[in-house]
């Protein structure tokens, strides 16, 4: 936590998340995002303007306080917990991958997909602390698109 907090402090990740976010959204106006750890609300604010609704969860109470006096919809939960019948058009997942062990990332991307729009997107942002990411992108990106879960994870 301390040392993500320092990475954001002193350095510009955050802007070049959000332009290279905006980039590929292009300038169209989106009914609904998904914000999953949604932090401070930060990220989340820069995002407003593009969409009509936005819908925000986070783990932390203060976090959850700083969302709502945003006016963004914001739940106190964990992602693994979050049940909803809303589809959204955009979802954006910032830093949080790495809270799951690495079998469950394809379940977890698969998760996601569920809660989107047919024609929507997602985006999930990752770190590469001590090499998560190679990790990811090994063991997720060529298998995005499977069905079967069990099948995937026979393979490996």
């Amino acid at each position: 936590g301390i040392l993500f907090d320092l990475l954001r402090r002193s350095s510009d990740e955050e802007e070049i998340l959000v332009k290279n976010l905006l980039s590929r959204l292009g300038k169209q106006r989106y009914n609904s995002l998904l914000d999953i750890g949604a932090g401070d609300g930060s990220i989340t604010q820069r995002l407003m303007p593009y969409f009509d609704e936005i819908t925000a969860i986070d783990r932390l109470d203060s976090n959850i306080y700083f969302l709502k006096s945003l006016g963004i919809d914001a739940e106190k939960c964990l992602w693994e917990v979050y049940q909803t019948n809303k589809s959204f058009d955009i979802i954006l997942a910032s830093h949080i991958m790495y809270y799951f062990p690495s079998k469950d990332w394809v379940k977890e991307m698969v998760r996601r997909q569920d809660h989107l729009k047919p024609e929507g997107q997602i985006f999930i942002v990752v770190n590469s602390r001590e090499g998560e990411y190679a990790d990811f992108l090994r063991k997720f990106y060529p298998r995005f698109h499977e069905t079967d879960i069990e099948q995937v994870h026979s393979a490996e």
